[in-house]
């Protein structure tokens, strides 16, 4: 039977100091807390720990770097060991009527994993259950601290496996770090925006200031200019009253040498009518 990716990833050089014999291995989904699906991993069982493993995708065509070799096994290309826990440190269980494994470590959340529905997916539970009842009884005492590795490849991989927990946790906080950092970056826009709002709508009372002044100057001056129209409508008023009165007093003084002319007139003409009588008489005489 050809080994799985698992593995053949363990018999790599990459991963040799974590060699080890694979009891079985399957492709699951990792299911969230209602149950949607979260990405796809490859579970395998060893006799004293379990491996989770994750493809991550490589493109040749954008990394230059990598260079397509025909040699190389296409199953591990892209495969990374993601998580591996001692089976002392977790606890395996099966959810009923489901095609799902309860994987539940000490002080943590436990995690789900249903298996992929492919060809022969069926056998593939039976093994499943059936390895993990034989771990469950562990009748050479695998599970209770009896590795088959020495002390010092044990004592490595959980330093590995430490470093891979730190280096999810690291990636984690640097997620929440850059979206932090967003927020940051918009609360400051959106602070950018509101004092250019302010700055525009300070330059638009100062303006409408400046109109209201303009407008108050100019209410001023109009009534200044009422007042000025109002003194000059009681000066030709004043003017008009007097020069009637100068016309008045014309008329009058006109009348009246008109009267002294004509009086004048009419006593000459009376001395003159005196002065022709005498002569009328001598000469009746």
């Amino acid at each position: 039977m050809e080994p799985g990716p698992i593995q053949k990833l363990l018999f790599s050089d990459e991963y040799s100091y974590m060699e080890d014999v694979v009891l079985i291995e399957s492709v699951f989904v990792e299911l969230n807390k209602i149950g949607d699906g979260i990405r796809i991993v490859s579970l395998g069982l060893t006799p004293d720990s379990l491996i989770m493993g994750t493809y991550k995708i490589i493109s040749y065509q954008d990394d230059h770097t990598i260079i397509y070799d025909f040699n190389r096994d296409l199953s591990i290309e892209g495969l990374e060991i993601k998580w591996l826990v001692p089976l002392e440190c977790i606890n395996i269980s099966q959810v009923p009527d489901e095609y799902i494994l309860r994987i539940s470590p000490i002080r943590c959340v436990p995690r789900h994993f249903e298996l992929c529905n492919r060809v022969g997916y069926k056998v593939a539970w039976k093994k499943w259950l059936h390895r993990l009842g034989y771990l469950d009884e562990d009748p050479y005492g695998y599970v209770q601290r009896h590795s088959l590795r020495p002390s010092h490849s044990e004592e490595l991989i959980q330093s590995k496996s430490e470093e891979l927990i730190q280096s999810e946790s690291k990636s984690k906080e640097l997620i929440e770090s850059k979206s932090k950092s967003k927020e940051l970056i918009e609360s400051k826009s959106q602070s950018k925006e509101l004092l250019i709002q302010t700055k525009s709508q300070s330059k638009e009372l100062i303006e409408s200031k400046s109109k209201s002044k303009e407008l108050i100057q100019s209410k001023s001056k109009s009534k200044e200019l009422i007042e000025s129209k109002s003194q000059s409508k009681e000066l030709i008023n004043r003017k008009s009253k007097e020069l009637i009165q100068s016309k008045s007093r014309s008329k009058e003084m006109i009348q009246r040498k008109s009267k002294e002319m004509i009086r004048h007139e009419s006593d000459k003409s009376i001395q003159g009518e005196s002065e022709e009588s005498p002569v009328e008489v001598h000469l009746e005489i």
